[in-house]
């Protein structure tokens, strides 16, 4: 286990403690907004997408990152960018709830 700006992880996976498993829980149930009323416009979407294709190109391409896997360079750009504050909202995209979905992960043994 390692702690990356005060996050606990195994790998690169987040740990939970147990105590604070339920809380945790409440919170992402409470924030999920539903299908129907997630609207977002095309432009902010399309600069979500931008923004992350580059972030993890650049790591990809760092040198500093030869030996290390795909899901660990992914889970660091991920919390590094839910962490981030916004120079606009002076919000972290944590505090703002945004979600970011990637489903094409999948390493090969």
């Amino acid at each position: 286990m390692t702690i990356e700006a005060g996050i606990i992880m195994l790998g690169h996976r987040v740990v939970i403690p147990n105590k604070f498993k339920e809380q945790l829980l409440q919170e992402l149930h409470a924030a999920h907004a539903g299908v129907v009323k997630m609207k977002t416009s095309n432009g902010a979407a399309e600069n979500l997408v931008k923004s992350v294709k580059l972030g993890l190109q650049k790591a990809f391409n760092d040198v500093n990152n030869a030996d290390v896997s795909l899901n660990c360079i992914l889970a660091r750009y991920l919390l590094d960018y839910r962490s981030s504050v916004h120079c606009t909202t002076n919000k972290t995209p944590a505090e703002e709830k945004i979600v970011i979905i990637i489903l094409f992960v999948k390493e090969e043994s």
